[in-house]
């Protein structure tokens, strides 16, 4: 079974938080606008740059938020209200995201069927497969050096909410 799937459990949950641990990454202004999405993203005071989340990263995290959501009594047992309807409209954003994910990039490799004893209609064989993938540690070697670490993350100041209204 994979390490990222089943239900809460200590080595699932630091299966994913390693996997997610280089989440942001610090590109250049030029960049930026070479990405051609024409947006602004928060700049990084220390080191320059700006944060942004790569289009696989943003994908797993929206998977580990629904598989989250599969176990929302664990996960979210003391969830306000609000708290509550901010998680709808943060997980109908994630299926978009990974709805676009997988039409822009389709996977072409095969799912096979199989015959079971208790079904008279082909099942899905949900057995585990590797699929021919980039070379994933590669990626990452290719990522590691524009890594905004979470404590960077965190010390981030929204200049909205230090602001000094002009009247008082």
């Amino acid at each position: 079974m994979s390490p990222y799937a089943g239900g809460p459990s200590d080595e699932v949950d630091d299966a994913w938080h390693t996997l997610m641990s280089s989440i942001s990454v610090r590109v250049t202004q030029e960049e930026l606008e070479h990405n051609g999405n024409h947006r602004e993203s928060v700049a990084l005071p220390v080191g320059g740059g700006n944060m942004v989340w790569l289009g696989v990263f943003h994908q797993l995290h929206c998977l580990k938020m629904i598989r989250q959501m599969n176990y929302r009594d664990h996960y979210f047992s003391n969830q306000t209200e609000k708290a509550a309807k901010d998680m709808e409209v943060h997980i109908n954003h994630c299926i978009e995201q990974l709805r676009q994910a997988v039409m822009c990039q389709p996977d072409t490799s095969f799912t096979t069927f199989v015959w079971t004893h208790s079904d008279p209609k082909p099942v899905l064989d949900v057995r585990r497969f590797e699929r021919k993938c980039v070379d994933w540690s590669y990626f990452m070697e290719g990522v590691s050096s524009r890594v905004v670490s979470f404590e960077e993350v965190d010390e981030l100041v929204n200049p909205y909410f230090n602001s000094t209204p002009k009247n008082a």
